[in-house]
Order: structure tokens, then sequence, then C-alpha cells
């Protein structure tokens, strides 16, 4: 005989935490230590009974969710923004002439060699004019 459950949001964990009720015990959102605790997770046949309300959350409340096959993470639901974001992070990290100018910003910093914003715009508008 199957179980059934039902996704339960328990109001005494932090914002946005939840837990999944099987059999009136309550489960933790992830493995301990593997994945966000400000996750939703959702074994994947809740997922397809609630995938319109599951994709509001993660649309407009800005909810990420966790998508379980037999008890394992198998897909993560995060906002369109957040992906973009992540791609974004990813393709700086890939690339080495960005690194090493992110690196030389940081050691510039660290000797005192900046501008403040003032003097940036003074820059930027002499070389516009030239």
């Amino acid at each position: 005989m199957k179980r059934k459950t039902k996704l339960a949001m328990d109001h005494s964990l932090p914002r946005y935490a939840c837990v999944i009720k099987a059999n009136q015990s309550l489960l933790p959102c992830t493995q301990q230590g593997t994945l966000s605790k400000m996750s939703k997770t959702v074994p994947v046949r809740v997922l397809r009974s609630e995938l319109s309300q599951v994709i509001d959350q993660v649309a407009d409340l800005r909810e990420h969710v966790i998508v379980t096959r037999r008890g394992r993470p198998a897909a993560v639901l995060v906002p369109v923004g957040e992906y973009e974001a992540l791609e974004e992070t990813a393709e700086i990290l890939s690339d080495p002439d960005t690194l090493a100018a992110i690196d030389e910003g940081r050691q510039e910093a660290e000797r005192g060699e900046t501008v403040t914003l003032a003097e940036l715009r003074r820059e930027l508008d002499c070389q516009r004019r030239s």
C-alpha cells in the first residue's frame, strides 16, 4: 500500500523552510549538510500533482525546490533570475583573464590604490571628450 505524502509548512522553522509530512511524521527538508536549509524538498510524485503550485512558489516567492527521486536529490528548481546569475558566475569563474583582472583589482585595493566616485566620473568625462 502506497503512502500519501503531503507538503506541509512548519511555521516554527525559518522563513521558507519546510518539511514533508509522511504518515504524520515530519521529515527534515534536506539531507544533513548537503543542500541549503532554506530549500523546500518535494518528491517527484508530489511534484507531478502540484506542479502549478510549486512553480508559483519558485517564480513568485523565489523559493528553491529540491526534487527527489527515491529519496535522493535529482533536480533543483530556482527562479530564472537566479539561474541566469549562476550561469554568469560560472562563466566568469571559467575565464582566466577575468579572474586575473579581479585579482589585480583586489591587490590594488589592498595597496590603497583606489579612486573616489567623483574622481572616476571626471576621468570618464575626460575620456569621452577626447
